[in-house]
């Protein structure tokens, strides 16, 4: 049965001097205080600062993490006398840095769609698929999405296959079509099971004249992070949790910079090239989503940059935000080291070699770190232990009885399916699909929050799989191995997954 959970977010870290690069040091939780974006109708005051957040950070079984410290005092020009932020310029007419998703139409349809099934007519209708279940959101999890599609696609023991529908226009979207009930219009994606690459099996289907109402809404972000929801969602509709996504700002690989911090960001996107950031100061190479995109939210929330606000070349999806950054660096040095983007690990990860994720300097932080221990490592273990601040849980949102089940069966279904507490059918157990796709399961976290931005804490996951989730990002693990609750030490009693865990 679908039910809600809870997962995390990180925020600032301890570190330890070693010359001009640090290293995170191994230890205990802690909580450092930070001055973070709040003020005036939600934007940053003019020093920078506002509300008080705490930061949980775990020290613990992760080692030491590269920490490169981001020089914001010769840098940036635009600080003030005593190193405060500038003031916004106004931009648009929302400065509360609550997104309208219903006034951001984004864009239909992503994930590599092809119309290779089309006939003269245009495409086929997506009400004639088998069982179809109409899905909007976050156009960072399509490829992810597709795979789990796939899957469900395929005929069960009884014979019955499921169609998921998908319109990929930006995760405030998905938001808004469940808590608003607004329908999806034109053309969609499916995937044909019988395609091995997810990318190659993505067709379109076209929607009804008049729309169709949307089952599942998909969003990186809260809900309240997209809208002004006082009490929170109201109880007929559910916020179920899959997989911890992790936004990043990445550049051509051919670029020379590897950091990046808050304050650079919030002159970046916050003035464009009026922030007079070296080298991002030509606003065509400098690239964002939407105001409805879940990832430009989310950094939103970590750089005080309301996500209406932002300056930059505006693109529909993730993939035309890493398409903007290849070509960028197709081009040679000038426009590779001039251009910059928001991209998912999911996209960034899966294109190494062609881009690169740059370290995140926080507010209050006093250097850089990746969402991995190393810019080569995939371990995510800034992220799983909270030194890296910018991730939050994949959001599925469904309306719901008033028992707390889904209306629709099958919808609550592939929610269990997607949030891991189902297995798929054909997978096992979906850690490796999550490590494959460059995400993290709820299980291999340490650190947990209840909205974006908000303080956090320690976690622990009553079946954890951090040591089996090691051994398949990085290869191997410090943890013990086990067939039992017997084979396991004191300090981890828990034999999970194959390996004694805390």
């Amino acid at each position: 049965m679908p039910r809600r959970v809870a997962a995390g977010v990180p925020g600032a870290a301890a570190i330890v001097a070693i010359g001009c690069t640090q290293v995170l040091s191994a230890g205990d939780y802690y909580v450092e205080s930070g001055r973070v974006d709040a003020g005036p109708s939600g934007l940053p005051a003019a020093d920078g600062g506002g509300a008080e957040a705490s930061h949980v950070a775990s020290m613990s079984d992760g080692g030491d993490s590269q920490c490169l410290p981001f020089m914001n005092s010769t840098r940036l020009s635009k600080l003030e006398a005593d190193g405060a932020l500038p003031a916004l310029p106004a931009l648009a007419e929302n400065e509360a840095g609550v997104v309208d998703a219903s006034a951001d139409a984004g864009s239909p349809s992503e994930g590599g769609s092809s119309d290779a099934e089309a006939t003269d007519g245009g495409p086929l209708p997506c009400s004639s698929l088998p069982n179809p279940i109409y899905a909007t959101g976050s156009t960072a999890i399509a490829p992810f999405l597709g795979t789990i599609a796939q899957v469900v696609a395929r005929p069960d023991a009884q014979g019955r296959s499921v169609t998921v529908v998908y319109q990929g226009q930006g995760s405030c979207l998905g938001v808004d079509a469940i808590l608003n009930g607004t329908p999806i219009t034109q053309t969609a994606t499916y995937w044909d099971p019988n395609v091995a690459n997810v990318s190659q099996a993505a067709l379109t289907c076209a929607l009804s004249p008049g729309g169709n109402v949307v089952d599942l809404g998909v969003s990186d972000v809260f809900a309240t992070t997209c809208f002004d929801l006082p009490g929170d969602l109201p109880p007929n509709i559910g916020d179920f949790f899959g997989p911890v996504q992790i936004m990043t700002f990445a550049v051509p690989q051919a670029s020379s910079e590897t950091t990046i911090s808050a304050e650079a960001a919030y002159l970046v996107y916050g003035f464009g090239a009026a922030g007079d950031v070296a080298p991002w100061t030509n606003e065509e190479l400098i690239e964002q989503r939407s105001a409805s995109s879940g990832t430009q939210n989310m950094i939103a929330r970590a750089i005080g940059v309301p996500a209406a606000l932002w300056h930059g070349q505006t693109n529909a999806t993730s993939q035309d935000v890493l398409n903007a950054l290849l070509a960028a660096g197709m081009l040679g040095a000038p426009s590779a080291s001039a251009s910059i983007g928001i991209l998912g690990t999911d996209y960034a990860d899966g294109a190494r070699g062609q881009v690169r994720v740059l370290a995140f300097q926080a507010y209050g932080q006093d250097c850089a770190v990746y969402p991995d221990s190393t810019a080569t490592s995939e371990d995510k273990a800034n992220v799983r232990d909270g030194r890296y601040p910018i991730w939050g849980p994949v959001h599925l949102l469904a309306r719901l009885t008033s028992q707390g089940v889904t209306t629709n069966a099958t919808v609550g279904q592939i929610i269990d399916y997607l949030s891991g507490t189902a297995p798929l059918p054909g997978q096992g157990n979906l850690i490796q699909l999550y490590a494959t796709n460059h995400l993290v399961p709820t299980c291999a976290m340490h650190v947990t929050r209840t909205t974006d931005g908000a303080d956090v804490s320690a976690y622990s996951s009553p079946q954890p799989c951090s040591c089996y989730y090691d051994t398949l990002v990085s290869g191997t693990t410090n943890c013990a191995s086990c067939a039992g609750a017997n084979d396991c030490a004191p300090g981890t009693p828990n034999c999970s997954y194959g390996y004694c865990e805390p």
